[in-house]
């Protein structure tokens, strides 16, 4: 059976209606609802979704929090969020704190391309995709490994029954063996009183 493609939810915040637009068409994506215009927004729209697969998000957006410290709190809400950051200009200080927050898709409004940007998304999708079967893997390898521990621990378990079994026969066996040894012994003794009353009676 051929595996279908996730259809990855994007969430853009960059304060222009145009590439949403662009991407509500592409059928690959699911767009959310229409662009957020301001950055208070992004963390209200994230705090009552958990479904979000990518965010666009522009530097310049609206708003009272500071630009990091929105990265920051956007990564505490989901850190699962593969971020594509839209800067005003080149910041090559701001760029080296972004990618410390693990963000490696940045790009600058002024050398934007939208058809080079989707083609971006695209390949950040074919990716996510990678990354994703790669932890399932994982998760499949964990479980295996798991379920193999407690096949050896049963194992284990029916062994030690049977040494436990064993150790009863044993016991039983030797128990056996010692009323044995008492009835010889018993018989040995009673013969021998038996033996010497004879010869008391063949002298009188």
């Amino acid at each position: 059976m051929k595996e279908e493609n996730k259809i990855f939810n994007i969430l853009t915040a960059i304060g222009d209606e145009e590439l949403n637009n662009k991407l509500k068409k592409e059928k690959e994506f699911n767009i959310l609802q229409n662009d957020i215009f301001y950055k208070e927004g992004v963390i209200e729209f994230l705090e009552d979704n958990s479904n979000v697969d990518i965010l666009i998000l522009y530097e310049n957006l609206s708003g009272e929090i500071n630009f990091l410290e929105l990265i920051k709190r956007i990564k505490i809400i989901n850190n699962e969020i593969e971020i594509f950051i839209i800067l005003e200009n080149k910041n090559k200080e701001l760029e080296n704190l972004l990618i410390k927050q693990n963000i490696k898709n940045i790009f600058y409004n002024n050398e934007l391309n939208l058809n080079e940007f989707i083609k971006k998304i695209k390949n950040s999708k074919i990716n996510i995709e990678e990354e994703l079967k790669k932890e399932i893997e994982k998760l499949n390898n964990i479980i295996n490994k798991k379920d193999e521990e407690i096949t050896n621990l049963k194992n284990k378990k029916i062994n030690l029954n049977e040494i436990e079994n064993n150790k009863v026969l044993i016991k039983n066996e030797k128990e056996k063996i010692e009323v044995t040894i008492f009835k010889v012994k018993k018989y040995i003794i009673n013969n021998k009183i038996q033996k010497n009353f004879l010869k008391k009676i063949n002298k009188i």
